[in-house]
């Protein structure tokens, strides 16, 4: 099981790492800065929480359905929209 959450909980760490190295440099831009961070910080994971459960989410269940059915296409086509809807939506 930790062999499936390692690659996770690394890529929660190094995010985690880019954002104390990021408010510490805003730091340096004073006390403004800071709060306009701070201000948008919550906006910005909304986003990205709600884009990696949806997208992923959402694109594992329809590739998982459509490994299930036999003889179709639409595990491709599932594929393809995996990377099509983060691609739009930046």
């Amino acid at each position: 099981m930790l062999r499936l959450a390692l690659p996770t909980i690394i890529v929660l760490v190094v995010q985690t790492l880019v954002g104390v190295a990021e408010t510490y440099f805003v730091s340096f831009l004073g006390t403004a800065a800071l709060a306009g961070v701070a201000l948008v910080f919550p906006v910005l994971m909304l986003m990205q929480m709600m884009s990696y459960g949806a997208i992923g989410g959402g694109v594992s269940s329809a590739v998982a359905r459509a490994l299930g059915e036999t003889g179709t296409t639409r595990p491709r086509r599932s594929r393809g929209m995996r990377s099509f809807l983060p691609a739009s939506s930046a």
